[in-house]
């Protein structure tokens, strides 16, 4: 299954992308966070409840799990 038609982990990590996630149009942000590549998602703030659900269920298509910031970068949480 593909979520997005962007492969991020070939794409260059410094511009904006415009694709539809999950079937939602959003904005793809770069960023660096603890000197680990990161993205944030720019959306219409209606579309966050349907695209949390799809994302999960993809997820857990996928036998992932959904985690927090915390397990993904230990210590920027405190």
């Amino acid at each position: 299954p593909q979520v997005c038609v962007i492969d991020f982990a070939s794409a260059p990590h410094v511009q904006v992308v415009w694709t539809r996630v999950a079937g939602v149009s959003r904005a793809v942000f770069p960023q660096t966070i603890a000197g680990r590549p990161a993205y944030r998602l720019w959306i219409d703030p209606s579309y966050a409840p349907y695209l949390w659900d799809a994302l999960v269920e993809i997820c857990e298509e996928l036998s992932g799990r959904v985690v927090g910031v915390g397990f993904v970068f230990p210590g920027l949480i405190s």
